[in-house]
């Protein structure tokens, strides 16, 4: 959280030094090829009993659930760049970034990534639980396509630096409730509280719905659920 927010700020500043460049000191990798999903209601994506899937426990498990959540969800994000990118954490297990080469770019042609803990792999979320928090990182990611290069840095100037993101974040947590993944974030929450320090897991408490509040959101809105 804290380590994301700092490492966001500094890409912002970052980024600076590359505007009007085009490339940057580090190759970007290049994308995998996107799969054909089979038709099925997206809903179920976050749902405790998810098709039967598994909990993932590698990379390759998380992008098949990134480009199943994106296809479903965000079509807004049809075409768009997403990557998995691997983040050290001892507080964090999943964020998302805007490739600091690509800032300078049209919105919708720069790289975006879902970054990702690997500790996750060694006592994994279930996949509704993953599918769940993944539909909030891309929730941020629509937020970096709807901004220009200046706005992009200004607001990760901002989110690196502010004393309370908790506004914007449950914003975008009522995004993925509105998906209907309340289920699933839920189960992502308990998890996590349950793999961070306690000092971790009050702030998390601040800055992020709770399964209390999901609980209480997800009955104001019963038309967001299946």
């Amino acid at each position: 959280m804290r380590f994301a927010r700092t490492r966001f700020a500094l890409a912002g500043l970052a980024a600076l030094s590359f505007l009007g460049s085009a490339c940057g000191p580090d190759a970007v990798t290049p994308a995998p090829a996107p799969k054909t999903w089979p038709a099925w209601d997206p809903r179920t994506l976050c749902e405790t009993s998810t098709q039967g899937l598994l909990a993932p426990t590698s990379q390759s498990d998380l992008q098949d659930i990134l480009e199943q959540v994106q296809a479903a969800f965000y079509p807004e994000l049809a075409g768009v760049d997403v990557r998995l990118q691997v983040m050290q954490s001892a507080s964090d297990y999943f964020a998302s970034f805007t490739d600091v080469t690509t800032v300078s770019l049209p919105p919708l042609q720069r790289t975006y990534y879902v970054r990702f803990n690997p500790r996750l792999f060694s006592e994994p979320a279930s996949y509704a639980a993953v599918a769940a928090i993944i539909a909030h990182e891309l929730g941020h990611v629509v937020d970096y396509t709807q901004k220009d290069t200046d706005a992009l840095v200004q607001f990760a100037l901002w989110y690196g630096t502010a004393s309370d993101v908790s506004a914007y974040e449950h914003t975008t947590d009522e995004r993925s409730l509105s998906l209907g993944c309340g289920t699933g974030l839920k189960a992502y929450r308990e998890w996590l509280y349950a793999h961070v320090s306690t000092a971790t897991m009050v702030q998390k408490e601040h800055d992020y719905y709770t399964p209390a509040q999901i609980d209480a959101w997800t009955a104001e809105h019963p038309d967001a659920q299946r």
